[in-house]
């Protein structure tokens, strides 16, 4: 595309982000100092509706762009954008604060992305098998039920519950829980099913109960392809336009309880992919955009995706840049974590 309709594209595009109006030339003459006059500017902008980037709305002599016109926008503004995003010990905090797992830190990346952002914001939490055990806890609910909490070497937890016919008090389950400790604690999780644990004295009567939790303790983790999925900011969704009906908000609702989006981000590869209007393959988002940047563990493998779904109107620059920052900093939190 010749430069100067880049440029006029451009600033319609950012004129239309700053102010949902339709965009006429004496506006883009007036605001961005592009050296034509409005007259060049109004012939350019007729081209650019021929071509497809401007939409002429019918009670206004303005333009808005198209969806074709912000995908330009947007692979424009990523050749020029900074790739050296701020880190900073107060985002960090943040993310750590009351955090004792690593479920808790993708929570509080996910709250504090939607706030930054003023949009949905989501974080994919890809479940990568814990090769070892670091806690085995069990809790006595009441005196029949029994609650198991079990820690692997990379801060992913498993909680399961168990029934008891027979009446179990704190010191006989406090027993048991040594005794699952001293055995388990630090071994191959592929170690637990061949492990010949011996159950003696008081503990005797104990001995299904604690094969069936070393059996379930076996299972521990092992759909390595499983992903959590955190979302935080739903309130947001009446950010997205200036018109939305209780229909739309009920649908973008379902679709982040869903597992259908997180599925679809899931499948996105690039450290940062941008996706806006149509180019959303589910129905629902189609009016939407979301950007997704993965983040990494130490070996520089893919372990989630931190993003958010707001208008297709949005502010790019700002909010690659919120993603990204957030995302870098969800980095080191992980990082001091698993420490």
């Amino acid at each position: 595309m010749e430069s100067r309709k880049v440029e006029i594209l451009n600033a319609i595009v950012n004129s239309y982000i700053n102010s949902p109006s339709p965009v006429g030339s004496r506006t883009i003459s007036k605001d961005f100092n592009l050296g034509v006059s409005s007259a060049t500017i109004r012939n350019e902008m007729a081209d650019l509706e021929d071509l497809g980037y401007l939409n002429k709305p019918h009670t206004s002599a303005g333009r808005i762009p198209s969806a074709k016109a912000y995908r330009f926008f947007v692979d424009e503004l990523r050749k020029n954008l900074d790739d050296d995003f701020e880190v900073g010990d107060k985002l960090l905090d943040l993310m750590l604060d009351r955090a004792e797992n690593l479920n808790d830190v993708f929570k509080n990346a996910a709250k504090i992305l939607s706030e930054k952002s003023n949009y949905i914001s989501y974080v994919i939490a890809l479940k990568k098998a814990d090769s070892k055990i670091r806690l085995v806890q069990l809790v006595l609910i009441d005196s029949f039920t029994i609650l198991l909490l079990v820690v692997g070497d990379k801060g992913v937890v498993e909680k399961h519950f168990f029934k008891s016919d027979i009446k179990i008090d704190e010191e006989e389950l406090a027993d048991i829980n040594s005794l699952l400790n001293e055995n388990l604690v630090g071994i191959n999780l592929l170690e637990v099913d061949s492990l010949d644990i011996t159950v003696s004295g008081t503990l005797t009567k104990w001995t299904a109960f604690i094969t069936e939790v070393i059996r379930t303790i076996a299972e521990f983790n092992k759909d390595s392809n499983k992903i959590d999925f955190f979302y935080d900011g739903i309130k947001n969704v009446f950010n997205f336009q200036d018109e939305i009906n209780k229909s739309q908000v009920i649908d973008i609702m379902n679709l982040m309880e869903s597992s259908h989006l997180a599925n679809t981000l899931n499948d996105f590869e690039e450290d940062l992919t941008i996706v806006i209007g149509n180019e959303n393959e589910i129905d629902i988002i189609k009016e939407n955009s979301i950007i997704v940047s993965s983040f990494y563990d130490r070996k520089r493998e893919i372990i989630g995706k931190i993003g958010i779904l707001g208008p297709i109107r949005m502010d790019y620059r700002t909010q690659i840049q919120n993603v990204k920052l957030t995302s870098n900093n969800l980095k080191l939190a992980i990082d001091k974590m698993l420490r």
